[in-house]
């Protein structure tokens, strides 16, 4: 641009901002003795920034207000006017600096360094909340800002190398670096500079596309990769994990679902639990320890192999609390892995994302408590592992003795819980209907895959053959039918589908009165079990008729047995969660199909757009799961999560322990604790 052309410019703007400017520095001229241009309020900054406070010490470079009361105090209020006042204010804070010029260039560079994040960040976090600025958000902003500017710098040499001129965005930091020279260092006053930063991180954003553009069209689209791992163990391969050149990406997938899983644990070691359902699974183990017997000497709503064999965990280890919930957590595992070697047929990445996910539902509701839900679902899922495996195996023996397996352990599954038999059933249908021998390939009664399914199920049976003979027929069916399904029903029972307005169950209620933190923004409780009820008949029904509808397309392929196994497995757990719809009951069925829907979007997603690599589908699919339970459900998963954490790095205090020799429980409320541990020792004392 010709010179005369920019001093023209110049000029309309200086005319601009005296036309705006003009009537209100009039206004003053009338108003005040003094001349006043603006405002006199910068006037009275010098004396804030001028002190022995802010010229050394913690906050230099910073402003205190109680610099101008000192001296209020000792000499009173000036005289005049407001503007009057403020030269005198002014005055004061210049003559401060003057007689302090050799401490000036530590207090100009603290300024400087406190504006651009360079000197003390984290304390500047603490005092800008003075004006009302929340903490976390601002360490968030502080991180947001970090990236800006770094992002910033490639922006920067990226215009540079285009020759395009960067005076007027740059200006804008000379500007802001002014200010803070003038008066002090602070986020508010680096305003007139963010909207730049976001400017210029744009800019390299968009020259990183660029560069990447070119790379990612040939990872994404000219590089497709297989439908299935043929590696995955579900798919008769080694599963990855033998050591080997290629086994530490599996072992690297395997390492982190464990750090996900394990991260809330020292947490969960010391929550106060589900009071009532951890108490049965510490008492009655321990009554058959004494030689009592579920469904004839107590009662016992479910399947006794749970009871079984925490009884016998418990002989090994003795009857705690921290034994009772390591059992717990081996049970929880057990399906978070089922579900990492079910979801290995889309990959090792998508199988440690699913069973993460997992871990978020199954690690955050009744904490470690050895529920017999938990045990029978990690079984059902491996049962499933094994059938999928005997479909898949090339060797006839080893197919046998899977077929034999799988049923085994469906088997042991329903002596944890009967109710999961629709589950099982409309799994194993699916396996068994898929399978070769449905295709007149029968061979001998030996080698059909029912058969053998069929022998391994009496033998998982047996213990529970063995409850009924020792407790009779009658109080078997009664203990395990009768009492939970009809007698007991009433006083279990919530609304279906759950009240929109307000939190049915009360436990839940209760926890919500002092709830834990989440600032995020997020739907009330009820709300959020209200929509969670539907989503998850919604997620358990679609599973089912993608899995269908692809089988059917495009055939049995290995993926797509497994997914329709896990779907009808999942849909048949559906029941668990409309039985009882709270939290703990929709997180029991959402543990499994929330997760593997991944799999079934990156089924679809592969279809609908062959060209794109599996990675690409498989973000998105994940995406779409997180967001989902985020919005709809974040409060009963990532909240309590979090909390765990939380209290394991000891950053939130936990339940207080009451004791008694050696044995442990938690309460969540300080004043229940302090008093029943009084009690607990004086009965102590009396016995």
């Amino acid at each position: 641009i010709a010179l005369r052309e920019r001093w023209t410019q110049l000029v309309v703007a200086g005319l601009a901002c005296v036309v705006v400017i003009a009537p209100w520095t009039v206004r003053n001229l009338t108003t005040f003795e003094v001349f006043v241009p603006l405002s006199t309020n910068g006037n009275e900054l010098l004396v804030y920034a001028n002190c022995d406070t802010v010229y050394r010490g913690a906050n230099i470079g910073y402003w205190d207000f109680r610099c101008q009361e000192r001296l209020r105090a000792t000499s009173g209020e000036p005289p005049g006017d407001e503007a009057q006042k403020s030269q005198f204010w002014r005055r004061q804070g210049l003559d401060y600096a003057r007689d302090h010029l050799d401490e000036v260039p530590a207090v100009l560079a603290a300024r400087l360094g406190r504006q651009w994040e360079l000197f003390r960040p984290l304390q500047n976090i603490d005092l800008v909340s003075i004006e009302g600025r929340d903490r976390t958000a601002g360490k968030v902003g502080l991180g947001m800002y970090y990236a800006l500017a770094g992002a910033s710098v490639v922006g920067i040499v990226s215009l540079r190398r285009r020759r395009v001129g960067l005076t007027p965005l740059l200006v804008q930091f000379g500007a802001v670096s002014l200010t803070a020279l003038y008066a002090y260092g602070t986020a508010r006053f680096r305003a007139p500079a963010e909207p730049v930063l976001c400017l210029l991180a744009g800019v390299a954003g968009a020259a990183g596309l660029a560069r990447a553009g070119p790379w990612l069209k040939r990872r994404w689209r000219e590089r497709p990769h297989p439908l299935h791992d043929a590696a995955a163990f579900v798919l008769g391969g080694t599963g990855g994990l033998r050591p080997g050149r290629g086994s530490w990406p599996t072992w690297l997938g395997v390492a982190v679902v464990l750090g996900v899983a394990l991260a809330p644990v020292p947490g969960l070691y010391v929550m106060t639990g589900g009071t009532m359902e951890e108490g049965f699974m510490l008492a009655f183990p321990e009554r058959i320890l004494a030689g009592d017997l579920p469904n004839r000497d107590f009662l016992h709503l479910y399947g006794p192999g749970s009871l079984y064999v925490l009884a016998g965990w418990y002989w090994l280890f003795g009857v705690t609390l921290e034994v009772e919930r390591t059992f717990g957590l081996l049970q929880n595992l057990g399906i978070i892995l089922a579900m990492f070697a079910l979801a290995r047929a889309w990959g090792r990445t998508a199988a440690t994302i699913i069973a993460s996910i997992t871990a978020l539902f199954v690690q955050t509701q009744i904490g470690l408590s050895a529920m017999a839900w938990h045990g029978a679902l990690a079984l059902g899922l491996w049962s499933l592992v094994a059938g999928l495996r005997a479909l898949h195996v090339p060797e006839t023996r080893s197919a046998r003795r899977w077929w034999v397996t799988g049923g085994a352990l469906a088997g042991l599954a329903l002596t944890y819980r009967p109710d999961l038999g629709v589950a099982l059933v409309a799994a194993w249908l699916f396996l068994l209907w898929r399978s070769g021998w449905r295709d007149g390939d029968r061979g001998t009664l030996r080698d059909a895959p029912w058969a053998r399914t069929a022998v391994g199920a009496f033998v998982g049976l047996l213990p529970m053959t063995i409850h009924v003979a020792l407790v009779g027929p009658r109080p078997a069916f009664e203990g395990m039918f009768i009492d939970p399904v009809f007698r007991l029903r009433p006083g279990r029972e919530l609304p279906r589908p759950p009240s929109w307005d307000r939190l049915d169950g009360a436990l839940q209620a209760i926890a919500e009165t002092v709830p834990p933190w989440w600032r995020l923004p997020h739907i009330p409780a009820s709300q959020s079990l209200f929509l969670w009820f539907f989503a998850m008949i919604g997620v358990a029904l679609a599973l089912v008729a993608v899995a269908m509808v692809l089988v059917r397309r495009h055939g049995r392929t290995p993926a797509l047995l497994t997914l329709g196994a896990v779907a009808w497995f999942a849909l048949g757990i559906l029941p668990q969660g409309l039985q009882r719809p709270d939290s703990t009951h929709l997180a029991w069925v959402s543990c499994v199909s929330w997760p593997i829907a991944i799999a079934a979007l990156v089924e679809l997603g592969s279809r609908r757009l062959p060209r794109w690599d599996l990675r690409a589908v498989l973000a998105g699919a994940t995406s779409a799961v997180l967001v989902a339970t985020l919005v709809l459900a974040p409060l009963f998963t990532f909240r309590h999560y979090l909390l765990y954490v939380r209290i394991g790095a000891g950053q939130v205090q936990g339940p207080f322990e009451v004791e008694r020799n050696g044995r442990r429980f938690y309460f969540g409320d300080i004043v229940g604790a302090q008093a029943t541990q009084p009690m607990i020792d004086e009965l102590d004392r009396l016995l």
